[in-house]
């Protein structure tokens, strides 16, 4: 996928996958940053954020879905809300990726 870094974004990519995990990496923008970090969940977890995803924001003022463990290896964060009355949906995006250096 070609993508204008001025632009905002998510990617969300499984990057491999057997019967009860995938390993998954996550791209997004905001025009200004980019960040991306790879991690591991389970197809059920996601799932039942889609289902909530779908429904949203109908029957919920904000929504949260997590995966990989903060401040540990690998990390992210999505938080859907609303802006006032207005309806406007925002994404809040958090990234961790710690890995070693030289």
């Amino acid at each position: 996928m070609t993508v204008d870094i001025k632009k905002s974004y998510v990617e969300l990519t499984v990057i491999r996958k057997d019967s009860d995990m995938f390993e998954m990496n996550l791209t997004a923008s905001n025009g200004d940053f980019k960040g991306s970090t790879q991690v591991y969940d389970q197809f059920i977890t996601l799932a039942d954020f889609a289902t909530q995803l779908t429904h949203f924001p109908k029957t919920s003022k904000i929504l949260f879905y997590e995966a990989g463990v903060k401040d540990s290896y690998a990390y992210y964060s999505m938080r859907f809300y609303t802006l006032g009355v207005s309806g406007i949906i925002c994404v809040e995006i958090n990234i961790e990726s710690n890995v070693a250096t030289e």
